[in-house]
C-alpha cells in the first residue's frame, strides 16, 4: 500500500505551483492564466510533443528577455545602443552598465518581474543603461539613503528604550 503524501500549497498563490510559475500567472506582460497545456507567454495551446512550457522558442526567449537578468541586461543595452541614457553623457560604449530603476536593495537578481525592461502599471521593474560614473552616483545615493534610514531607525529604537526605562 502506497503512502499518501500531504500536498502543501504555496503561500504565494494558494495553488500547488512553484513561486516562479505563480509569478508567470500574475506577470503583466504574459497572457497566460495558469491553464495547463498552454504557453506561459502567449497562452496559445502547446501542440509540440516535447514542449511543456512554451509553444515556441520565440515565446521562451521573449520571457527570458524580460525575466532573467543576463538576457534582460543585454536586451536593455541593445535597446539603448550601448550608450548612457543621461543627456549629454559621452562615455565610451564599453563603459555602459544596466541599473534597476526600482532599487533591488539586496533582494537578489534571480528570475522575476523586477527585470522588465519597462516598468509595469504598478511601477515594478524597469531597466536603464548608464555609464559607470552615473551608475556609481546613483548607487552611492541609494546607499546613503539606506544608511540614513537605518540610523534613524536606530535612534528611534534608542529613544523608545530610554522612555520605557
Amino acid at each position: 500500500m502506497a503512502t499518501q503524501r500531504k500536498q502543501t500549497k504555496h503561500a504565494v498563490n494558494k495553488l500547488e505551483l512553484p513561486p516562479l510559475v505563480a509569478e508567470r500567472i500574475t506577470c503583466s506582460l504574459t497572457k497566460w492564466q495558469g491553464e495547463i497545456g498552454r504557453c506561459h507567454w502567449c497562452n496559445e495551446i502547446i501542440t509540440g510533443k516535447r514542449r511543456t512550457t512554451w509553444c515556441s522558442d520565440k515565446c521562451g526567449r521573449a520571457w527570458q528577455r524580460e525575466h532573467i537578468w543576463r538576457f534582460a541586461r543585454s536586451s536593455a543595452k541593445r535597446r539603448a545602443k550601448y550608450h548612457c541614457i543621461r543627456v549629454g553623457c559621452t562615455a565610451a560604449r564599453r563603459d555602459c552598465e544596466v541599473n534597476h530603476i526600482e532599487p533591488r536593495e539586496g533582494k537578489g537578481y534571480g528570475p522575476g518581474c523586477h527585470h522588465h525592461l519597462q516598468p509595469d502599471a504598478t511601477g515594478r521593474g524597469g531597466l536603464e543603461v548608464l555609464c559607470h560614473a552615473h551608475h556609481a552616483e546613483i548607487t552611492a545615493a541609494q546607499a546613503t539613503a539606506r544608511a540614513t534610514t537605518r540610523a534613524n531607525a536606530r535612534l528611534e529604537a534608542q529613544a523608545e528604550t530610554e522612555t520605557t526605562i
